[in-house]
């Protein structure tokens, strides 16, 4: 990520670098071109790392705002290996406390917003973002197993073995994922839990 010297003496910038002391609004352009920061893939894997269920494109779109606001106000000193993963991990943060607050002042979802998760668990057209704010609110290791299970189709006994939980703690995170969204309700677990025995 930083400048280099080549073998003619000169100085390769880095495609941070380059941006540096421009305004937000002149790297932005430039960051939506052929986008040479890699932002889009690094937000792929951020979502995967947190298991998220925001929206790939809603999440390169904030992420491209963080990253050129950061990168308007830094320089060479303030790089290092996971500057580009913090700026990107901020826009999430950002969007997970818009979502939020948006929701407890009532202001209406924008339903764009939300497609992944309505999609994902056949919403059709019930608002989703309680949903996702719900989702988001729960253990991390309860949405890392369940995106192990449903979104990396990981086989159970595999998700075990490396450490997502135990098979009632994987049943549980999965039901309460299920719960958080919306797709059963808390008396459905129960009564799911009542019949197999697991009360």
């Amino acid at each position: 990520m930083s400048s280099r010297h080549m073998g003619d003496g000169s100085i390769a910038v880095s495609p941070l670098e380059a941006l540096f002391g421009l305004e937000p609004e002149e790297i932005l352009p430039k960051l939506r071109e052929g986008d040479p920061l890699n932002i889009q893939e690094a937000c792929v894997h951020i979502l995967q790392d947190e298991a998220s269920l925001i929206d790939p494109s809603r999440m390169f779109e904030h992420a491209l705002i963080e990253v050129a606001f950061d990168a308007s106000i830094c320089t060479i000193d303030d790089l290092h290996p996971d500057w580009l993963d913090n700026s990107i991990r901020r826009a999430l943060s950002r969007i997970l406390t818009r979502d939020r607050r948006e929701e407890e002042r009532g202001i209406p979802e924008q339903p764009e917003d939300f497609e992944y998760v309505r999609a994902l668990f056949w919403r059709g057209e019930d608002p989703c973002r309680i949903g996702s704010i719900r989702y988001h609110a729960l253990p991390a290791w309860m949405r890392r197993a369940f995106y192990a299970l449903l979104m990396r189709d990981m086989p159970p006994q595999e998700a075990i073995e490396k450490g997502y939980g135990t098979k009632e703690q994987l049943r549980h995170a999965c039901w309460s994922v299920f719960v958080a969204v919306g797709v059963v309700t808390e008396k459905e677990y129960a009564e799911f839990r009542r019949k197999k025995g697991y009360e």
